[in-house]
């Protein structure tokens, strides 16, 4: 039997523990370079999804489509807007009810800043670029838009000096459905989805304040807008009477007739073609001229005896809005008005 020397046991051992070592140094070694390939594999990963980000934003920013706006004009347009410039009260509406918002928008008409029946919250951080039908070319270009909407009231040569800082959409012409420029402006915006479900509560409340009307629903209304020199009502082509119609509330005879948006200023001696049984009245500013010549005649005895007036359904409404253009937002105030000014009568 073989004899193990001390120094052959020493011998072995050594060689155990240094392959020990080894194996040790081998599996760090192999550990760090598997958290350094890791490493290098994740950083890549984040450049090619940040490489591929950008890629998409210059694509969004740079592709273009043909299209044809409600002028009927061949245009092209960016493929994804972002920085959209509003030159109507419609227009501004239409975005805000899809929830986009421009980045500049005219003024409300008659007024010294957005329409008034616009909440505070849904227009803030949007820049004005001035009056309705006059806006600054100044602070548009300081704007840099990649598109700008432009609805209803304007000249050749507004259109051509603002074409020539972006492509110019016309979204809907004058006494058109706000429902067809809003479906417009849906599909400029690609907002298709957020266009059906607001079409869908639009028409949940109109079934709404049906049932709400009662035995109104046969009712006339008549529209009033007072001016400085005396009142106009408006025919059947204005905005409010539209979402009047979809309601099935009816117009005065005087008053259901196509063609121009409102009649002339009527004469004191002719109120009575103010009549109804409901009169909506309201000015396109909240003071001023208007709002006191309406106030003397309110109180005549010509006023008084109106059968609307009389039976108490006189309406004070905001003017800018009840008598002018509107979109989708104001569409819905409208019915709000109707619903709270007739269910009231009832109480």
């Amino acid at each position: 039997m073989p004899i193990t020397t001390p120094v052959t046991m020493s011998c072995t051992r050594w060689k155990i523990n240094h392959l020990k070592i080894e194996s040790c140094l081998v599996m760090k070694t192999l550990t760090l370079s598997l958290i350094l390939l890791a490493c290098i594999l994740l950083t890549a990963c984040d450049q090619s999804q940040s490489e591929n980000t950008e890629t998409q934003r210059s694509q969004d920013t740079t592709l273009s489509r043909p299209y044809t706006d409600a002028a009927g004009r061949q245009l092209t347009i960016p493929t994804h807007p972002k920085r959209i410039i509003a030159l109507s009260e419609v227009d501004l509406d239409a975005m805000l009810a899809l929830d986009v918002q421009p980045v500049a928008a005219t003024d409300g008409r008659g007024q010294d800043g957005f329409p008034r029946y616009l909440d505070d919250s849904k227009t803030q951080g949007i820049t004005s670029v001035g009056r309705l039908g006059n806006p600054s070319m100044e602070a548009i270009l300081m704007e840099k838009p990649d598109l700008i909407l432009l609805g209803g009231f304007y000249t050749d040569q507004a259109l051509a000096k603002l074409s020539a800082i972006a492509p110019v959409v016309v979204t809907y012409t004058l006494r058109e459905d706000w429902k067809k420029g809003f479906e417009r402006v849906a599909a400029l915006l690609n907002k298709q989805e957020a266009y059906d479900t607001f079409m869908i509560k639009y028409d949940q409340k109109i079934q709404q304040v049906r049932k709400r009307l009662g035995d109104h629903i046969h009712d006339t209304v008549s529209i009033i807008r007072w001016n400085p020199k005396g009142p106009m009502f408006m025919y059947n082509t204005v905005f409010a009477s539209k979402v009047i119609s979809d309601i099935g509330l009816k117009r005065p005879e005087y008053q259901d007739k196509g063609g121009a948006p409102h009649s002339p200023i009527l004469s004191l001696e002719s109120l009575d073609q103010l009549d109804g049984d409901w009169i909506f009245m309201g000015t396109l500013m909240t003071q001023g001229d208007a709002v006191s010549a309406m106030a003397s005649a309110t109180s005549t005895p010509a006023f008084k005896a109106l059968k609307g007036v009389q039976n108490g359904h006189l309406i004070p409404v905001d003017g800018s809005m009840w008598t002018s253009v509107g979109g989708p937002l104001a569409a819905m105030q409208v019915l709000d008005d109707i619903q709270k000014a007739m269910s009231q009568a009832d109480e």
